[in-house]
C-alpha cells in the first residue's frame, strides 16, 4: 500500500513491494497477492530507492565510516562512491582500505584514488601508494570507478590506469571546470566521464555533450545546486546525465542540512521536477557507474534498498530499509534535524596505527562528556601530512549530552574566547574579527591589528596553478573568508 516511484517510466503508482531476504521479489498492484509472510502497510506513503553520493571523501566529514553511516542513514543514503584519496595521504593502501570499509549496512565502493601523493614532486605526504597498488584495487570486486584526476595530470602510468579500469567496466572520475576546447576534448578522450566542478550553464553542457555525467555537488565549501540549475530550460534536456554528490561535507553540514536530501530540496527549488531530482538521486547514478542491477530503483532482483516518505518535496524519510532490514526510522523536527532509532549499532574498530590519543591531554567536562586531542595518523613515512591530510581527523565520540557540546564549540569559538587565547593562553586568537582587533590583544602583539588591516584592504592570491585541488580549496576560502571574518558565518 504505497505510492511507488517508478523512475523508469517517470510515475508515482499504487503498488506493493514483495522483499524476500536481502532483494526486491516483486512490485505488484495492491492486493496481488493474499498471502505473505509478514506485511508492513506503507499507508499511502511514497516508497523511493535510497539515494547514491556519486563521490564523496568521507574522510572530510571528521567521521569514521561507521560514525557516517549513523548520521547519513537515517537521512535517505544507501550507497556512496567514495575517493580515500585524503586518508591515503596520510595511511597510504591500508587508509584507503580502512576508509572503504564499514560492518554497518552503507555500500561502500571505493573510487580508487588518482594519485598518492598528487604531485610527488612538490608534496610530501604520510605515505606513497605505488603504481602496483592502484591496480590492485582498481580490479577488486568494491572498485566502481577511478578517483578523481585534474586535466594536467596524465601520463603513463594514468593511461594503464585508465585502460584496466576500462577493461573492466568501470569509469573514471574526474573535475574540469573553466577547463574548454582542446583540453576539455583531450580529458575526455582519456576516459574521464564525469565531472563535480562545473556549475556554469555553458559548460555543463559542453560536458553532456561529451557524454558526461555532472555529479552535481554541494559540500561544505560550496554549493553548486542553485548554479547548476539556474537555467532548467537550457539543461532540462540532459536531466538523464545529472546526479548528486556532496564531494567534502562537514558533520555539521551533514547533521544540519542533510546529505543528498539537501540536492533534491535545492533542485526542486530551483524548478527541477520531482521525479527528475529523485531520479537524479538513485538511478541516474546506478545506470552511469553500471550498479542499475544492484540498487538505484524499486524494481525485482535489485536489493532492497527503500526509503517511505510522507513528503518529496521535503525528502525526509521515516522508515529506511537497506537489504530488506529496517535500518533506520525517525521523526523529524520542524528544522530538519531527525530522532532516529536505528537498527543496526557501529562496531567498525579503528586501527591503534590510525589514530594516537594523548592521555594527558583527556578532559572530562562535569562528568558529561570527554574532549580530547589526537596525533596526525602515521603512515610509512613518518607522522606527516599534506596540507589537506595533515588537518584531517577522525572523531568517534559517545557523548551522551551532544547538545551540551555543541554550546562548548561555541563558547569556543568566541570572540571573547579569542580574546583569552591570546590573554590568558599565550595563543593566537580564533578566528573572529573582534578578537584580532581588541585593543589588549593588540598590546600583547600589534600584528594582529596589521592582519586585520590586510584582510580587510585585500591579499593578493598566492599565485598557483589552475585547475588544482589546492586553488579549488583556496578560493572558496577566498570567497567566505569576508563573512568569516565579520563574523556573519560562523559554529552558530
Amino acid at each position: 500500500n504505497a505510492r511507488v516511484l517508478c523512475l523508469h517510466t517517470s510515475e508515482i503508482l499504487p503498488r506493493d513491494e514483495v522483499v524476500s531476504g536481502a532483494f526486491i521479489a516483486a512490485v505488484t498492484p495492491v492486493g496481488h497477492l493474499r498471502e505473505t509472510a509478514a506485511e508492513l502497510d506503507a499507508a499511502g506513503a511514497f516508497l523511493s530507492p535510497t539515494f547514491i553520493d556519486t563521490h564523496i571523501h568521507i574522510e572530510y566529514s571528521l567521521l569514521t565510516p561507521g560514525e557516517f553511516a549513523r548520521c547519513v542513514i537515517p537521512r535517505g543514503t544507501g550507497c556512496v562512491l567514495a575517493d580515500p584519496n585524503c586518508i591515503g595521504n596520510v595511511l597510504g593502501v591500508q587508509g584507503m582500505d580502512w576508509a572503504g570499509t564499514t560492518g554497518t549496512p552503507l555500500k561502500i565502493l571505493q573510487q580508487v584514488s588518482y594519485r598518492i601523493p598528487r604531485a610527488p614532486a612538490l608534496e610530501l605526504g604520510g605515505a606513497t601508494v605505488t603504481e602496483e597498488e592502484q591496480l590492485a584495487r582498481i580490479v577488486r570486486a568494491n572498485a566502481v570507478t577511478v578517483g578523481e584526476s585534474a586535466p594536467f595530470g596524465f601520463d603513463e602510468r594514468a593511461s594503464r590506469l585508465h585502460a584496466l579500469a576500462v577493461q573492466g567496466g568501470r569509469r573514471i572520475t574526474g573535475h574540469s571546470a573553466r577547463v574548454a576546447n582542446e583540453l576539455l576534448w583531450g580529458y575526455a578522450a582519456t576516459g574521464v566521464s564525469d565531472d563535480h566542478n562545473a556549475f556554469v550553464t555553458a559548460e555543463i553542457l559542453d560536458r553532456v555533450r561529451l557524454g558526461m555525467m555532472i555529479t552535481v555537488m554541494s559540500g561544505s565549501m560550496n554549493d553548486n545546486v542553485p548554479m547548476v540549475f539556474a537555467d532548467t530550460a537550457a539543461v532540462a534536456g540532459g536531466y538523464s546525465s545529472f546526479s548528486f554528490c556532496a564531494d567534502d561535507r562537514h558533520v555539521d553540514d551533514l547533521h544540519r542540512r542533510g546529505h543528498l536530501a539537501h540536492h533534491v530540496r535545492a533542485a526542486l527549488a530551483a524548478g527541477v521536477p520531482v521525479l527528475e531530482a529523485y531520479r537524479m538521486a538513485s538511478l541516474n547514478a546506478a545506470v552511469f557507474y553500471r550498479l542499475d542491477h544492484l540498487v538505484g530503483s524499486i524494481t525485482p532482483s535489485r536489493r532492497a534498498d527503500f526509503m517511505l516518505l510522507d513528503d518529496l518535496a521535503l525528502a525526509r524519510p521515516h522508515t529506511v530499509f537497506i537489504d530488506g532490514a529496517v535500518v533506520a526510522r525517525s521523526t523529524w523536527s520542524a528544522d530538519g534535524v531527525p530522532t532516529s532509532t536505528l537498527g543496526f549499532e557501529n562496531t567498525d574498530t579503528i586501527p591503534a596505527s590510525t589514530v594516537g590519543t594523548v592521555p594527558n591531554f583527556i578532559n572530562t567536562i562535569e562528568g558529561r562528556f570527554e574532549m580530547d586531542a589526537v596525533l596526525l595518523p602515521v603512515g610509512s613515512e613518518g607522522r606527516q601530512g599534506t596540507c589537506y591530510s595533515g588537518n584531517m581527523h577522525m572523531i568517534s565520540t559517545k557523548s551522551e549530552h551532544p547538545e551540551e557540546a555543541w554550546e562548548l564549540l561555541k563558547l569556543y569559538s568566541s570572540g571573547e574566547a579569542g580574546v583569552l587565547m591570546v590573554l590568558e593562553g599565550k595563543l593566537q586568537p580564533n578566528g573572529h574579527k573582534s578578537a584580532w582587533t581588541d585593543a589588549k590583544v593588540n598590546e600583547v602583539n600589534r600584528m594582529f591589528g596589521i592582519t586585520d588591516a590586510l584582510l580587510t584592504a585585500g591579499i593578493e592570491p598566492f599565485p598557483m596553478p589552475k585547475n588544482t585541488r589546492f586553488t579549488e580549496a583556496n578560493n572558496a576560502y577566498q570567497n567566505e573568508m569576508d563573512l568569516i571574518w565579520e563574523g556573519q558565518v560562523g559554529w552558530a
